[in-house]
């Protein structure tokens, strides 16, 4: 069983390793020393912010919410966004329901989109304040989104 759940791991690393070969081809030893060792001990996440780092484009930073900490992580990456998409929003007191919305059921009410939570959270909030219905809400977004 070890030695099979070991190969599966080499065989993941491999295929990693092959995926970006291109990349790792064209940096210093040290850069392809530090690039083996992260795509064989850390998650895709870390992978993917190194090689952006390497060669100098811009990284994307994730907005998520920290059940640990209670709090929210890259909001301010996104700011400038909401503020346009909702000009007439209350943005922070918004932030801190959908923080209180969070914190009633952890397990559950995980996301694998926040920046996509908060923007239907955001949407939602606007066409209830305009006292529009639930079911006039999804037609509307229906509509706008073909």
């Amino acid at each position: 069983m070890e030695n099979q759940l070991m190969e599966t791991t080499m065989q993941n690393c491999l295929s990693k390793q092959l995926m970006y070969w291109n990349k790792l081809s064209t940096m210093t030893p040290v850069q392809r020393l530090l690039a083996s060792y992260l795509l064989t001990h850390s998650d895709d996440v870390v992978v993917e912010k190194f090689f952006a780092a390497v060669e100098g484009r811009p990284r994307k930073f994730p907005v998520y919410y920290d059940f640990t900490k209670h709090r929210w992580v890259g909001v301010e990456t996104i700011m400038d966004e909401l503020k346009k998409l909702f000009p007439n929003t209350d943005i922070g007191s918004e932030l801190e329901a959908m923080k209180r919305w969070l914190e009633q059921d952890p397990v559950s009410h995980r996301k694998k989109n926040y920046r996509k939570f908060i923007i239907g959270w955001l949407s939602r909030s606007v066409s209830q304040k305009q006292g529009e219905s639930p079911e006039q809400w999804a037609k509307r977004m229906l509509t706008q989104v073909k």
